[in-house]
C-alpha cells in the first residue's frame, strides 16, 4: 500500500488530519488460526497492544485497510 499516495489524496480537501491507523494488518493472519483463542480477560490486553501498534507509520503497509481520521474545518 502506498501510504504517501493515499495521504496525498486528502490534498485540497477542507479537513484537518488527526491520525492514520491500520485497522486489520497485524491481527488478520492470526485470527483464523485455531490456536489463536483468547479469553475475555486477555482481550483487553490484546486491544491495548493492538492500539499501541496500529498507528505506527512504519507498520501501516502491513494492513489491508487504512482509516484516516480527520476533522472537517
Amino acid at each position: 500500500m502506498d501510504i504517501i499516495r493515499k495521504e496525498d489524496s486528502r490534498q485540497g480537501k477542507n479537513v484537518t488530519h488527526i491520525t492514520t491507523t491500520g485497522v486489520d494488518g497485524l491481527i488478520e493472519p492470526l485470527e483464523h488460526r485455531e490456536d489463536f483463542a483468547i479469553s475475555e480477560e486477555d482481550f483487553s490486553r490484546l486491544a491495548e497492544w493492538y492500539m499501541a501498534f496500529s498507528e505506527k507509520r512504519e507498520l501501516l503497509g502491513n494492513t489491508n485497510h487504512l482509516l484516516y481520521i480527520c476533522r472537517k474545518q
